[in-house]
């Protein structure tokens, strides 16, 4: 008589081992249990995250003796045992093996921010990963100017979650991203923020030209500075007086190019400078534009004396005009006899009457005459002296 016991629950499983095969799946394989107590009928691979009690697990047919674990977390380790079941029932689980699954790109940075800190400097922040999928190398920070198409990609240490981007270009709207990355390789990049820094002062303006449009007025005009580098405020338009370096400014709003000073000296050269300005303050200075105004006429002659000699003849001087505003020609020398409209006019030479008196001659004897003096340069005649009476 041949009789069988009934069966019992599988011993444990030996021989556990579990590899990763990447960053989300590992590898289980395994030995029979020497005890089997019956036929077998499968396995149960059970795992966990070491350090938490969300345990789970997978069925195998006794037919295989390995298991793929897959939907794992990156760079995470698990703990692993199995078990052997019969028609009895589930045997003891097997020793556990701790297996860690390969690293993998991070999640991207978050809570990312840029300020300006001035018109060439932002200061860019942002928070970790919430998942580093492995050993964190560092941080890529991207930038660009708005309107460029270069981008400019700056390799930070993973201690930072902060960096200063200079030598910016003022009042420049930049778009900035930053990605973590690990030895796998780079991974999602943060939310693009965007940033502009702060004016600055302008370029100076271009081609400037001055021109003398008569002996008192300069007209200037120029072209606009290259880079504003802010919200244009106007202009500034300095006149030096070469002589005696006087200096006179004039404001001009930013729509206007050009700029009339009708309150200049006659025959006199003046340095001529464009400055652009925005709230950061003035710009350099154009390079200077030079212009000698014409000449004007001269104001009048003063201090004129006149002298009876003879009967006959007057001798008349004078000094020459406090303002010449040019080359002074001659004089004209007007003189009439008083009560009448009979003018007389004489054009003598630059020195006359000056360095020594000027005589008239042919006069009326003992008769009263008035005598002005006018002066004479290529701009024209000046106005008239104060008068002078003699008999």
């Amino acid at each position: 008589v041949a009789l069988r016991t009934e069966e019992g629950v599988p011993g444990s499983p030996i021989g556990v081992e579990g590899d990763p095969l990447d960053s989300t799946s590992i590898l289980v394989r395994w030995q029979e249990p020497p005890d089997r107590n019956g036929i077998l009928l499968g396995y149960y691979v059970y795992f966990l995250t070491v350090g938490t009690n969300g345990e789970q697990k997978g069925q195998v047919p006794a037919s295989e003796d390995s298991y793929v674990i897959t939907g794992l977390k990156p760079f995470t380790k698990y703990f692993i045992t199995i078990s052997a079941v019969t028609g009895a029932g589930e045997g003891e689980r097997s020793d556990g093996v701790t297996v860690e699954t390969l690293e993998s790109v991070p999640s991207a940075p978050t809570e990312i921010q840029a300020t300006a800190v001035d018109n060439h400097t932002i200061q860019v922040s942002w928070q970790q990963p919430d998942h580093t999928n492995g050993h964190l190398l560092g941080y890529k920070l991207f930038y660009q100017g708005y309107n460029d198409e270069d981008v400019t990609a700056l390799e930070i240490p993973s201690t930072d979650t902060s960096w200063l981007l200079s030598e910016l270009q003022p009042f420049t709207e930049y778009l900035i991203e930053v990605v973590a990355f690990t030895s796998e390789g780079d991974g999602d990049r943060s939310g693009q923020v965007i940033a502009q820094t702060a004016e600055g002062v302008p370029d100076a303006p271009r081609d400037v030209v001055a021109s003398a449009t008569n002996p008192t007025t300069i007209r200037v005009k120029w072209h606009p500075p290259r880079q504003t580098n802010g919200n244009l405020l106007g202009y500034k338009v300095l006149y030096t007086h070469t002589t005696d370096n006087m200096v006179q400014a004039a404001v001009v709003p930013p729509n206007q190019l050009n700029h009339t000073n009708t309150d200049v000296d006659p025959m006199t050269e003046y340095v001529v400078t464009v400055s652009a300005y925005t709230s950061a303050g003035d710009g350099p200075a154009s390079r200077p534009a030079r212009v000698r105004t014409e000449e004007g006429v001269p104001s009048s002659p003063f201090g004129v004396k006149a002298n009876s000699l003879e009967p006959t003849s007057i001798s008349v001087s004078w000094q020459q005009p406090l303002n010449p505003n040019g080359v002074i020609e001659g004089y004209n020398l007007y003189y009439l006899v008083a009560g009448t409209e009979d003018e007389e006019m004489i054009q003598v030479g630059p020195q006359s009457g000056i360095d020594e008196p000027y005589t008239i001659p042919g006069l009326q004897p003992y008769t009263r005459y008035i005598i002005t003096i006018a002066a004479v340069t290529g701009g024209g005649e000046g106005d008239r002296s104060d008068e002078a009476r003699v008999r």
